[in-house]
């Protein structure tokens, strides 16, 4: 699949349920970040769920 093929699925697969294609929310951005790195970006908390955060040195918010 070229890249044109695979912008082309992305979007009609988005469009299909009711979703962007590109995520610009703030606090989706950093929810996606902690997801991928591990940790929340450096001076920012991220909610986890039930209340719970964690900050960027490790420890509960």
């Amino acid at each position: 699949m070229g890249p044109d093929e695979l912008a082309a699925w992305v979007a009609a697969s988005c469009a299909a349920q009711g979703l962007q294609v590109k995520v610009t929310d703030p606090a989706t951005l950093r929810r996606v970040s902690v997801l991928l790195t591990g940790s929340a970006l450096p001076g920012h908390s991220v909610r986890l769920g039930k209340g719970e955060g964690v900050k960027d040195d490790g420890k509960q918010a």
